[in-house]
């Protein structure tokens, strides 16, 4: 493969209607394209896996912590860490959430871009992946992964919001 031309770099990969015709000079580069596009959704994919291995970690750790450290003896609602970790926590969710649905939106996007490059090559294995899994409108076939996904910080907020309320229930009432 030459080393293509200024200009093949800077035209669009699809327009929104139908693809571009594409001469027998610029397929490679087309596919080169496709290629490089396909590896970044893969790339962003292994990403998302580690933030939620992250997220995960941090999160099992301060439970952890809290546990280990009431198993030890200390009066955790005397120096405020039930509050201080449920506090922390909440905000490790929130931010959890908004980063997996963050990777969801960057990856349906390259995808929908791979679909149409796929238009212009012979065989279309993402686009056939998808319609055979019923286009995500069918969950018996294809329950889209962040669904399952937003369940985890989901559940650990309502843990963090449990520890805070009953933290407070303590701080005000007394044990």
């Amino acid at each position: 493969m030459g080393q293509p031309q200024k200009a093949d770099w800077g035209r669009p990969i699809v327009t929104d209607t139908k693809p571009m015709p594409i001469d027998a000079a610029d397929r490679e580069i087309h596919f080169e394209r496709y290629k490089l596009l396909v590896n970044s959704a893969l790339e962003t994919s292994s990403r998302r896996h580690s933030a939620n291995t992250y997220f995960l970690t941090v999160n099992t750790g301060l439970f952890a912590a809290l546990g280990g450290a009431s198993a030890a003896g200390l009066d955790l609602l005397q120096i405020g860490w039930t509050f201080f970790v449920s506090v922390c926590g909440l905000i490790l969710c929130y931010y959890w959430h908004r980063l997996i649905n963050s990777y969801a939106g960057l990856n349906r996007g390259k995808f929908e871009i791979i679909h149409k490059m796929e238009q212009q090559l012979p065989v279309q294995v993402f686009k056939d992946e998808w319609v055979a899994l019923g286009e995500g409108k069918d969950k018996n076939k294809y329950r889209p992964v962040t669904e399952l996904e937003i369940a985890i910080p989901w559940a650990f907020s309502c843990l963090y919001i449990v520890l805070f309320i009953w933290s407070l229930l303590q701080a005000f009432f007394g044990q």
